[in-house]
């Protein structure tokens, strides 16, 4: 019986005729109920004998065809029509309550059904605002009627009851057409709703699915990246650890000069191999978020100093000078992680001593207080007077895998990885890292930290073995090389010997690890595997155990859970990781075994005999367990 709204609109052209057609509809059942109503009335009013009122209602029927026949032809116009057709009912039914005795003006009251015509043409706003004229109009006729005198000839006949009961018919379908049109909305825009609640639920389900599987391939991506990262860093580091070591034990044996410098080239070629690969795993665990910072207590002079060192020997070969200047501000002792500090100085000063051919690579330290208590601003500057590098191109140092221009790709190497490492780890540490530089005149790169100051008090003295001299163009090119005084645990260690267990499953690194060892006067005994290796500790008693962790039958994290259980406590011997797996998860599963440090691969003889002077000393003398060499 009713035909709501339609819910879809088409454009243009067609999208009129559409409306034109509903409208048509909708005025064509409207106005023909009103003609049919007010033709009714004109019957009954010419029966009456009251003429004038007959001839307004034929004027109503009239104005309601007009607007019908306009509203259709000139769709713009509908609205204000159906306004004037509503208005001419409207002002019909004061005349026929005029006509019929203002006293008995129960008539007025039929103006109700106008908002309901309003809303069932037109919209709810539309009959909101005739609710409002027609209640106004009935009051203000009420009140003429109390107040003015009824003109003579003028009273309500019978048929006044027939023209009621016919009104209200009409109040009582529009009620209806418009409670009717009501409900069909409302279930019209019910179904719109819960068909677009359809759509974005199989939109949502759609996308879920879709993320999902993006989520578990880049989960799977993730899994077979790090597992490809740990199987290259273990099969990589240990032959490097071979190339590297027994490289180092060429050099310090009594070789011809051209065979020495053989193997220092084969030396130095191994440890810019181990660098560039380092440089990779940093930049993968920065991508993946994953790069975590340590803290323990040292000493940032000794520190720089040396990283100075390592490049010593390559700056007196070039003739210029590096020198390390601290400011008295520096703290004697800061809590930070040593290792990354160290790393981002040897980078900056590489890349000092690189593109520097004249002059000096100057490294200083200094120190401002924060707004925290006990945290200080560190900032290493290192300043070169090398070839510096145009404003152009300055963006390009930090980006990663960019350098700035391919001249210097060919002439000076390097993956361009260095600097953007350095940057994050600076941020890392709640710091930056930033650059000033003027080509042919040098730059100058600025490397600030925060870190926790240590009073001296809290942990042991530092050790005596700090660098007393650096390179300079007017020493010889061999005897530029910085020297260390020896440590007075070191000593005691070299002169008592220890009693040290390697547990290594690869001939070559027991090669290396054994010369190594027996070098610094230790004896050593090997084992093939964990099992050995425990056998080994249950039969003897050892100072110190080499463990690597990855070994055939028993590998060394199950190695040294046995030997725990077997000697506990003092009972037992320091036991140190030393193994090609180096990332974060890895150090962590090996002090969850109960193992004492970790060391990386390759072994460096340095680091080696720093730890093995750590772990020689007394329980009480030693500072927090740090990580060396990774």
């Amino acid at each position: 019986m009713f035909r709501a709204e339609p819910v879809t609109r088409m454009s243009g052209a067609a999208a009129i005729d559409e409306d034109i057609i509903w409208r048509m509809r909708r005025a064509r059942l409207a106005f023909g109920i009103v003609c049919f109503a007010w033709l009714a009335v004109t019957c009954v009013n010419l029966y009456d004998g009251l003429v004038g009122a007959a001839e307004i209602d034929i004027a109503v029927i009239v104005v309601t065809l007009l607007c019908y026949v306009v509203g259709v032809t000139q769709p713009t116009t509908y609205r204000y029509v159906t306004h004037l057709a509503i208005f001419a009912s409207v002002a019909g039914l004061v005349v026929l309550s005029y006509f019929h005795g203002l006293s008995r003006s129960n008539t007025l009251w039929f103006v109700a059904p106008a908002p309901l015509a309003a809303a069932y043409l037109l919209d709810y706003r539309a009959s909101l605002k005739w609710a409002a004229f027609c209640s106004l109009l009935i009051f203000g006729v009420e009140v003429w009627r109390r107040v003015a005198p009824i003109p003579p000839g003028v009273a309500e006949q019978g048929t006044a009851v027939i023209l009621r009961i016919v009104v209200l018919l009409w109040l009582v379908l529009g009620i209806l057409l418009a409670v009717g049109r009501a409900q069909s909305r409302q279930v019209k825009e019910l179904l719109e709703r819960e068909q677009t609640i359809r759509n974005l639920a199989d939109n949502l389900q759609k996308q879920g699915l879709e993320l999902a599987a993006t989520r578990d391939e880049a989960l799977l991506a993730a899994k077979a990246k790090s597992e490809f990262l740990a199987v290259m860093s273990h099969e990589i580091r240990t032959p490097l650890n071979a190339v590297i070591g027994l490289a180092d034990v060429l050099a310090n044996a009594a070789l011809e000069p051209r065979e020495r410098d053989f193997a220092r080239t084969i030396r130095a070629s191994g440890n810019t191999l181990l660098s560039l690969f380092n440089n990779c795993l940093d930049f993968s665990r920065i991508e993946a978020k994953k790069l975590t910072l340590e803290s323990a207590p040292f000493d940032l002079v000794a520190c720089t100093e040396e990283a100075l060192d390592m490049f010593a020997s390559a700056a007196a070969e070039k003739k210029i000078r590096i020198e390390c200047v601290a400011d008295p501000t520096v703290p004697a002792l800061i809590s930070a992680d040593a290792a990354r500090v160290r790393q981002v100085i040897v980078n900056l000063v590489s890349n000092g001593v690189k593109f520097t051919e004249r002059g000096s690579v100057v490294v200083k330290l200094s120190a401002a207080p924060t707004e925290v208590d006990g945290q200080t601003l560190l900032t290493v500057s290192v300043s070169d007077t090398g070839i510096g590098v145009a404003p152009e191109e300055m963006r390009k140092l930090f980006q990663p895998f960019r350098k700035v221009d391919s001249s210097t790709t060919r002439r000076f190497g390097g993956t361009g990885l260095g600097l953007a490492i350095s940057r994050c780890i600076a941020e890392l540490m709640g710091g930056s890292l930033s650059v000033e530089s003027e080509v042919d005149r040098g730059s100058v790169f600025c490397f600030s930290f925060v870190a926790d100051v240590v009073e001296e008090a809290a942990v042991p003295p530092p050790s005596k073995g700090s660098i007393v001299a650096v390179s300079s163009p007017n020493q010889p090119t061999h005897e530029a090389v910085s020297t260390r005084c020896e440590s007075a645990s070191g000593e005691v260690s070299r002169k008592r010997g220890l009693d040290v267990l390697v547990a290594e499953d690869d001939v070559v690194n027991q090669k290396v690890l054994l010369f190594l060892l027996e070098r610094l006067g230790h004896r050593v005994d090997l084992a093939m595997n964990g099992q050995q290796a425990v056998e080994a500790a249950l039969r003897q008693s050892y100072d110190l155990v080499l463990m690597d962790v990855c070994m055939p039958e028993m590998d060394g994290l199950e190695a040294t859970r046995r030997i725990r259980v077997a000697l506990p406590g003092a009972s037992g011997p320091r036991i140190i990781a030393v193994t090609a797996n180096v990332t974060a998860s890895d150090e962590v599963a090996c002090r969850e075994a109960g193992m004492d440090d970790f060391m990386g691969k390759p072994v460096q003889p340095k680091i080696l005999e720093r730890m093995i002077q750590k772990w020689s000393q007394p329980p009480s003398a030693l500072a927090p367990a740090f990580r060396e060499g990774a």
